[in-house]
């Protein structure tokens, strides 16, 4: 068994120099066709001796044939070489050492006679390669095996003294034939030699030599098998440098290759757009006091007799001049009370349930302040609401895990008057209608190489008596507002200093001017925008929009429409588990809305993003807790195709 350790240690001292990454090499973007290196295994052999005689100091006579009649392992290395093309085939050659070791039992002699066979080969394969799936592929050829050495190790039985050593064997056939199959899977590292890419290949085959020794009894060897075959599975792996192919390699590659950023090329679009805002039933107490805070929106009775919920925001066109979508979020929301109101006014069979939270012990009068407010500004029969009081809300902030730094945060969501109402009227969102030039499609992205591992990324862009710096960011998904780069102005020309940092440490940085042009308003198409909002630390609140998704966002949505999902966190806890969770909440609700418009047979696509607790692009400020309640949720908008 010498050999096979030696040749195992030769193996793994290759392979290990292989791996040894060159850090000033640079990433390849190319098709490498020509790829060769070399190929490190180990050979599982069960030998048939089929009808054999072996001579010598120890003889041998394999009288009965038996199809295995002994096994063993041995190293396999070597170099190879292959072409691979950009399709469905290949071809590789290889050039082993293989080590056709086994224990073999010669089960016609009483005593069972062992020899310790070892043979070695230098195996030549050509191979057809057959690319199944991405990096996944098979390959099968002939072999020839040109022996060059072959010895045996005797022993009759355990307790015998008559063993003998390095017993060459007689008549080996200087060449044997077989057949070899199996499968790869082509790994591209991100190490490289010489500017060459490293690919690790591991591999499991079957292979099959036959007639590895000339004829001992001619009358009854009529088989292939018959004067000694090896069946060898392998399993091992293949280090190999890709040639790129003259064709695509570029010799000085420009930076701007690697990363960019990707602008709107045909302009930001305008767009009539129908938001629905969700009723976010909670009213928030400041610590201490028991009055509603001054800003929720309270009215006169004569003015609280006049509200109307669609007239809360100004017409379209200036409310799109001077608000923003999350500035139209407050104006609805902080008048909750007056919403509710309206709504009650308006069908008296409605009740309300007032759920008054905090652990001071005044939630009671929290809730009272709130339901008074209703009666005497809205004239609410008194017996239409009820109060209660309790330590903690129904669905309480915060969990046992939520870090000490967090609880004020928790603390001050606890303090509030939940407005609860079994009725879908006092529960249904508030409809909005403005015109607005920033839907997610007029973003700009960053633009990278597949090769290209992002650690950390920010622009700085100049331009229109501006200059404005985003990120830096994390994620290279995120995405960046056009709109604000604008402000009123209709046309601009930009200027953006891009740096991003790879994952390995490098720097890379990459200057574009580009234009943004704001297009006419196109009044024969509608953008609609809807919300979902999540409990604290929740993913699954889609369930509870199921309906809503299914039967009424569903049917708006025109065919071939760009569809995006959005999802967004609060501040309370890591950037990178905020991140996951909102991108957790926009795949949940991709994936029901996505189902939906296939069972009616609307195919447009469906995307989901998720922001995290990204500040540029958070809905609310965080700094109260209504602001982290809105933040809490998704937002799908659907936009019309051109």
């Amino acid at each position: 068994m010498k050999q096979f350790y030696q040749g195992m240690w030769g193996a793994l001292c290759l392979s290990g120099l292989l791996l040894l990454p060159d850090q000033s090499a640079a990433q390849s973007t190319s098709h490498e066709s020509w790829r060769f290196g070399l190929q490190a295994g180990i050979n599982y052999n069960m030998v048939g001796a089929g009808y054999q005689n072996l001579t010598g100091p120890a003889s041998g006579s394999f009288l009965s044939f038996k199809g295995v009649d002994g096994t063993g392992v041995g190293p396999s290395f070597g170099l190879m070489g292959e072409y691979n093309s950009k399709h469905w085939w290949g071809v590789q050659f290889r050039a082993l050492y293989d080590s056709y070791n086994a224990e073999v039992i010669d089960e016609s002699k009483p005593l069972k006679d062992k020899f310790d066979v070892s043979m070695a080969y230098l195996t030549l394969n050509p191979a057809l390669r057959f690319n199944i799936a991405s990096s996944l592929y098979a390959v099968v050829g002939p072999t020839v095996s040109l022996n060059f050495a072959g010895e045996y190790d005797y022993s009759p039985s355990e307790t015998a003294d008559a063993t003998m050593t390095a017993v060459e064997i007689p008549d080996l056939n200087s060449v044997a034939f077989g057949l070899v199959a199996g499968l790869g899977y082509d790994i591209r590292t991100n190490a490289s030699i010489s500017g060459l890419p490293l690919y690790i290949s591991p591999y499991a085959e079957g292979g099959w030599v036959v007639q590895q020794r000339g004829n001992s009894f001619p009358d009854l060897q009529d088989k292939l098998d018959d004067t000694w075959s090896t069946v060898s599975l392998r399993i091992g792996a293949q280090f190999k440098l890709g040639v790129p192919d003259s064709s695509s390699t570029d010799t000085t590659p420009e930076v701007a290759k690697d990363v960019d950023l990707l602008v709107p090329a045909n302009g930001l679009r305008v767009l009539n757009v129908v938001e629905f805002f969700p009723m976010l039933n909670q009213v928030f107490f400041e610590e201490g006091i028991s009055d509603i805070p001054a800003r929720y929106k309270k009215l006169s009775q004569s003015d609280a007799q006049a509200f109307d919920e669609s007239n809360i925001l100004p017409p379209v066109d200036v409310a799109t001049a001077s608000r923003t979508q999350a500035g139209r979020q407050q104006d609805v929301y902080y008048n909750i009370l007056n919403i509710y109101g309206a709504r009650m006014r308006n069908n008296p069979a409605l009740t309300l349930r007032l759920i008054g939270a905090s652990k001071s012990g005044d939630g009671a009068t929290m809730a009272d302040n709130v339901k008074n407010y209703l009666v005497n500004a809205f004239g609410i029969d008194a017996a239409r609401i009820t109060t209660e009081s309790r330590e903690k809300p129904r669905v309480p902030s915060g969990t046992a895990s939520t870090p000490a730094e967090f609880h004020p945060m928790i603390d001050a969501e606890n303090r509030r008057v939940e407005l609860v109402s079994s009725s879908a009227e006092m529960q249904k969102p508030v409809e909005v209608r403005v015109i607005e030039d920033s839907p997610i499609d007029n973003d700009i992205l960053l633009g990278v190489n597949e090769n290209v591992k992002v650690r950390s990324w920010q622009v700085t862009i100049s331009g229109n008596d501006r200059k404005l710096t985003f990120g830096p960011y994390n994620d290279p998904d995120q995405r960046i507002p056009s709109s604000p780069l604008l402000g009123e102005v209709n046309s601009a020309s930009f200027e953006a200093d891009l740096v991003v940092t790879t994952e390995d440490g490098e720097v890379i940085t990459n200057t574009k001017e580009f234009d943004l042009v704001r297009k006419p308003i196109d009044n024969s198409k509608i953008m609609y925008r809807y919300q979902i909002l999540f409990d604290y630390a929740q993913a699954d609140a889609v369930k509870t929009y199921d309906s809503f998704l299914r039967k009424e966002l569903a049917p708006r949505i025109d065919k071939n429409a760009s569809i995006y999902v959005i999802g967004y966190t609060d501040n309370i806890g890591s950037d990178a588990g905020n991140l996951k969770l909102s991108k957790d909440r926009a795949k949940e609700a991709r994936t029901t809305l996505a189902d939906e418009l296939r069972k009616q047979g609307n195919r447009s696509p469906v995307s989901a993003v998720g922001y995290g607790e990204d500040d540029s692009r958070a809905l609310f400020k965080n700094t109260l807790p209504e602001g982290r309640f809105f933040n809490r949720s998704v937002i799908i908008e659907t936009i019309p195709a051109e």
